[in-house]
């Protein structure tokens, strides 16, 4: 049998300070101490797709970008939650043997916790109400720490091919 956790107990290092601990009290911590205000907003969606095309432009204006750590969950109520949390949040892991080094950049991953998330409910009827935490912690949203989406890059390709021809 697997032991399992709950989520919420788990503890949280922020990535300026050695301070740790649980994500309830890490967020005071970013208030108390480091006089960092939480933003937190609820907004309503009437589907899933409708809240999807709000998070694209939200990351692409925000630069930044939330990503599902695990699958839905089905609630008791018949509803199910999504979970994004900020993709900059957690702690690099070499999945490796040490043969390539780290890119340029660093890793993605600030080696603690962002409280930046979005918390999705869908209802049976499909709708979707979220708790967005906007405020990110340990970083600053910078567009070279971003993936380019498939379009993107397909018009990064089609730019490139127009501009330099082995035909030439």
């Amino acid at each position: 049998m697997h032991h399992v956790e709950n989520i919420n107990e788990l503890r949280k290092k922020y990535a300026l300070c050695t301070h740790e601990s649980s994500k309830e009290e890490m967020l005071l911590h970013f208030q108390e101490v480091h006089d960092v205000k939480i933003e937190n907003v609820e907004l309503a969606f009437i589907n899933f797709e409708a809240f999807n095309e709000w998070k694209n432009r939200t990351e692409k204006e925000t630069k930044s970008k939330f990503i599902v750590t695990r699958g839905a969950i089905s609630l008791k109520n018949e509803k199910k939650t999504h979970h994004f949390v900020c993709h900059r949040s957690g702690f690099y892991v070499s999945k490796g043997k040490g043969l390539r080094h780290l890119k340029k950049q660093g890793s993605n991953k600030i080696d603690g916790y962002c409280p930046a998330e979005i918390k999705v409910f869908v209802s049976e009827t499909g709708a979707c109400n979220i708790k967005f935490c906007k405020t990110h912690v340990g970083h600053r949203n910078d567009i070279s720490q971003l993936s380019l989406s498939e379009f993107e890059k397909s018009l990064n390709v089609l730019t490139l091919s127009e501009h330099f021809s082995y035909y030439k």
